[in-house]
């Protein structure tokens, strides 16, 4: 447990919204309107048109600034976590450094873990932020830039970012954290060095449900919590599968919140987009007890338990 909290958070969306009767037209996969409502419940997403994963990050983190009258040289560390880097070197988080025009005596790194990256960047955050770090974690994705638009993951991904600023707090608001990671499976979801973003849906499928299952009953086993004592935000992997997830862990509709109809499957960026949206439309309220959970490359999982 850690003395530090999520302090502010913001997200930003590409302009661009893709229905998907666009997808049925871009795509040469045999998807159909009714087949993505049917297997994947997606009724929209948001694509860039030039913008880098850079600009949404700082988009993010610029708003989240503003918005909260937080100066820029209050900030000491900038993390972040994306699968979709602007280039292999430098980092995305320098880049970010200085397109928002912060201090150059700060730390700026990635992470990279794809759909459960904000769950590890999040549990490096809180580590600096009790020593009295203002630690600035976004979580940013471009996928429709490596999608191969003749499979039908083309229908599935999205773009978007969200920014947060992880603080220290003046008791214990970061309250556990799990994780879990098997190498032997990276082949199930993968984006080669130049190639398109692929994926084994059976596989990952049949990996939500049961080793994610067992994962978050696990989590609850160990903080001695009820199911219904917590909220959840999931990976917003599709609509279909978080309905089975849900159903599976014998939780109610209201503990829990859904984007990934209207944003797509954002990647690391869906957690703390879904933890915003879920915030702003008051389904998750201060003092709520949050389990933040992620899934997906790797195989990984990731899990926090916040205090909001």
């Amino acid at each position: 447990m850690f003395s530090a909290e999520i302090k502010a958070i913001e997200a930003h969306l590409p302009e661009k919204i893709v229905i998907n009767k666009d997808i049925v037209r871009m795509s040469n996969a045999d998807v159909t309107e009714d087949w993505i409502i049917k297997k994947l419940g997606i009724k929209e997403r948001r694509f860039v048109s030039s913008e880098a994963t850079s600009d949404l990050a700082s988009k993010a983190a610029l708003k989240l600034l503003k918005n909260n009258n937080i100066s820029v040289n209050d900030i000491d560390m900038i993390i972040v976590v994306t699968s979709t880097p602007d280039m292999l070197i430098p980092s995305t988080a320098s880049i970010v450094q200085g397109k928002i025009g912060a201090r150059k005596d700060i730390c700026c790194f990635d992470v990279m873990n794809s759909c459960s990256g904000f769950n590890y960047g999040l549990s490096v955050a809180v580590r600096f932020a009790e020593n009295n770090k203002n630690v600035l974690l976004i979580a940013a994705e471009t996928y429709s830039k490596y999608l191969d638009r003749s499979d039908k993951s083309f229908a599935i991904f999205g773009d978007g970012a969200a920014a947060t600023l992880v603080g220290k707090s003046n008791r214990e608001k970061y309250l556990y954290e799990r994780f879990w990671c098997d190498g032997r499976k990276s082949n199930v979801i993968e984006i080669p060095i130049c190639g398109k973003f692929r994926m084994k849906g059976r596989e990952v499928k049949d990996f939500i449900l049961t080793v994610v299952v067992k994962e978050v009953e696990e989590a609850l086993k160990d903080v001695k919590l009820d199911k219904n004592d917590v909220k959840f935000i999931f990976h917003q992997a599709n609509v279909r599968v978080l309905e089975k997830l849900i159903e599976k862990l014998g939780i109610k509709e209201d503990q829990t919140h859904i984007t990934v109809d209207k944003y797509g499957n954002l990647a690391a960026a869906s957690i703390p987009v879904t933890l915003y949206d879920a915030i702003k439309e008051g389904k998750i309220k201060k003092g709520d007890l949050v389990m933040l959970v992620g899934f997906g490359a790797g195989l990984s999982v990731g899990i926090n338990l916040i205090e909001v």
